[in-house]
């Protein structure tokens, strides 16, 4: 492959990330972008885009559920067709993934985007909870005295979360202490 400068390359390889993976309109800018650069440079995408040559790469995660969204991450990407080569470790909390430059920046691409999402609907479903289990904190004159405009994103993420109260299962109690 042509010697290209790391920065370059970086971007032009997030830049093919965001064709494959962007949504509607980004997408279609990434495109723009990437073939300016690329007739700028003078590259070929197929050579930046070496797929064979890979290396291994660790991640770390904290419960078993990240460790599993990052294995199926992982399967995502490897499933557009290529053989089945599946090859990860494991330790010390820590996966290591064998995957090409490119993989490697979809995968942080998609990784980024569904923990955030993760994380928000976590916070959401805690918020449903509580007020399903009717668990939250009223002011002592029973007064919401929050008098904020919500935001159009706030007010749908309210209503989400309202939507999300509805299949909150009850709490189950032990009442009789002897049993």
């Amino acid at each position: 492959m042509q010697n290209i400068d790391e920065k370059l390359k970086a971007k032009l390889l997030k830049l093919q990330a965001l064709v494959k993976q962007g949504v509607g309109g980004e997408s279609r800018n990434a495109k723009d972008i990437l073939e300016k650069l690329l007739k700028k440079h003078n590259i070929d995408i197929n050579l930046l885009l070496d797929e064979t040559r890979t290396k291994k790469y660790f991640f770390g995660y904290k419960t078993e559920f990240e460790k599993n969204m990052l294995f199926r991450i992982f399967l995502k990407i490897r499933n557009n067709g290529k053989s089945a080569d599946v090859r990860y470790t494991q330790r010390n909390k820590t996966i290591g993934l064998e995957l090409s430059e490119y993989e490697f920046v979809e995968f942080e691409i998609l990784k980024d985007g569904y923990f955030k999402s993760w994380k928000r609907y976590l916070k959401m479903a805690q918020t449903a909870f509580i007020h399903a289990s009717e668990l939250f904190i009223v002011s002592e004159d029973g007064i919401n005295d929050n008098k904020e405009k919500l935001s159009p994103a706030k007010r749908a993420e309210l209503f989400e979360i309202a939507r999300m109260c509805d299949s909150v299962p009850e709490a189950e109690f032990k009442r009789n202490l002897l049993k």
